[in-house]
Formats: structure tokens, C-alpha cells, sequence
């Protein structure tokens, strides 16, 4: 099943206003506008359209300490969202959730987390609650790498199989739980390799952001159970007191290439005359 020109338009007018909203989030937080913290979806803009992409507006996600983009790319309310991270009343959370709380039932949204790895028992109650009641629905239970030493993570994923739950973990592997790379906590490179023997069945599915249209293809035509995206966030990852050390290495592979820049030449190449369509849609969303 090919992806269409208006699922290619929608993607990346997603990935665009992800990119704006998280810009001008980081804008203010460095002018004192915003206070706490700010986990920003930079660089990891192809990940939450593309799968977003596959449901319905009556599907579930669950989401992380780092979900704007995840609630962007379900159709959250900008202004709603905005207005949360300001504290005010007339946010989604009334101005008590903050940057890391956001959620919208009628959305499916369960929510942002501040607590790692917490939304995978949520994830779990949702497909539990689809099965009982017999619907079609399916939850997307969005997780970084970081999670995956949390006990939360593997009894999830133990339960979700036994019970046979319509659950997608979709792993955005960052390769950094914030302050520390991967190498310094696990003895492994893909997350997948972690579960061969607890999801049964399974095929692995290990892929890069860049480009996102081929992975689309694939997941609308074989749907797992487990997807792993590698992503290159744009550094910071996190706004406030948060201590990052990242090599000279992986900063210069993390600013060479970009999920936005990347996206709009795949589409260019699939359909020549879209570059001024795209523009328009670039300038509008800047707007």
C-alpha cells in the first residue's frame, strides 16, 4: 500500500508544527517565560506523524516525559498546550500539569508522564479496556530507551503478550536517557534485543526516522506488535537542571542531518511539483 500525496502532506505539515511549537517553547524557557522543565521533541519531529499517521481519531497513545510532539501529532490544541506550559488556568490541565502532564480523553491522549516509564502500565489498561469491551481500537504506547531498565517496562510488555493486548510500543531510541548514552547503562544496541523472548510472536522492527515514508509503507502493510526508531535529538534534551554529556561525535551526528530537511526532499522525489506546495505550508505554520 503505497502512502498517498495527502498522507505525505499531512506528515510533514505535523513535523513542521512540532518543530515550531518546540522552537518557540525554547525560546521562552530561555527567557525566563516558562519555568520547570522542558523535554523538547527536536530532531525526533518523522517519529509521532508518521505513527499517527496509521490511526484512528478513537485510538490511544500514551506518552512520555518528552510528548509534545506525540500530542501535536494526535491533533492536540496548540493554544490548549501553549497555555499549559504557562501555568494558566485556561491550559489543558487547568495550569497544574505543567510541560510533562498534557492529556485530552477525547483525543485518546492518556497523557504525558514525568515519571519514566510510566505510561507502559497505562498502555497495558488501555488494551486491556479494548479487549474487554471488544472494540477495534488499538493503543500506541510511546517509550524512550531510557525506560527500558524499569521494571514498568518489561512487566508491561510480559502482560501485553500473555493477554494478547492491541498494543504498539514504539521505542524512540535516542540513544541518551537524558544525561547518560546508552553505552554507559546497556550492553546493547537495539532496544528489540531486549524482548526476543518475552513478545511472542514478534518481528523486530529496528528503523531510522530518516527517511520516514518507506517505514510508513511498511508499517501500514505488516503492523507489529514492536517498532524501534533511532533518533537524533536536537540538543538540549531537556531545559533546566539537567546535565548532559554528549560526545564531539555524536553532536556532530546529531546536527548534520535533520527529520524535516530530510522528509521534504523524500516527498520532493515522489512528487515533483510539491516543492512550492510545501513551502506554503511552512511559511503558514511559521505564521
Amino acid at each position: 500500500m503505497a502512502v498517498s500525496r495527502e498522507q505525505m502532506k499531512d506528515i510533514y505539515t505535523r513535523m513542521c508544527r512540532i518543530r515550531a511549537f518546540e522552537t518557540a517553547a525554547k525560546d521562552l524557557f530561555a527567557e525566563g517565560k516558562i519555568y520547570g522543565f522542558a523535554h523538547l521533541y527536536l530532531g525526533e519531529e518523522a517519529i509521532a506523524p508518521a505513527v499517527c499517521e496509521c490511526l484512528r481519531d478513537d485510538d490511544f497513545i500514551t506518552s512520555t516525559h518528552r510528548g509534545h510532539g506525540h500530542i501535536i501529532a494526535k491533533d492536540g490544541d496548540l493554544n490548549l498546550m501553549m497555555a499549559e506550559l504557562f501555568g494558566r488556568y485556561t491550559g489543558y490541565c487547568k495550569g497544574k500539569g505543567g510541560s510533562m502532564h498534557i492529556a485530552d480523553r477525547n483525543l485518546g491522549i492518556l497523557g504525558a508522564n514525568g515519571i519514566v516509564g510510566a505510561g507502559h502500565n497505562i498502555a497495558v489498561g488501555a488494551g486491556l479496556s479494548i479487549k474487554i469491551r471488544g472494540t477495534d481500537q488499538v493503543c500506541v504506547c510511546f517509550f524512550g530507551d531510557g525506560s527500558t531498565n524499569q521494571g514498568t517496562f518489561h512487566e508491561s510488555l510480559n502482560m501485553a503478550s500473555i493477554w494478547k493486548l492491541p498494543i504498539v510500543f514504539v521505542c524512540e531510541n535516542n540513544h541518551y536517557g537524558i544525561s547518560m548514552s546508552q553505552d554507559r547503562h546497556q550492553a546493547i544496541k537495539d532496544i528489540a534485543d531486549l524482548i526476543q523472548r518475552m513478545v511472542v510472536p514478534i518481528s523486530q522492527t529496528a528503523m531510522s526516522q530518516n527517511p520516514i515514508i518507506g517505514h510508513l509503507e511498511e508499517m501500514i502493510l505488516r503492523p507489529d506488535p514492536w517498532i524501534e526508531f533511532s533518533a537524533n535529538p536536537l540538543i538540549p534534551w531537556c531545559f533546566g537542571n539537567c546535565a548532559v554529556e554528549i560526545t564531539t561525535s555524536d553532536l556532530r551526528r546529531i546536527v548534520k542531518g535533520g527529520p524535516i530537511a530530510t522528509h521534504k526532499i523524500d516527498i520532493i522525489h515522489a512528487l515533483e511539483d510539491a516543492l512550492h506546495g510545501f513551502d506554503i505550508t511552512e511559511g503558514r505554520i511559521e505564521q
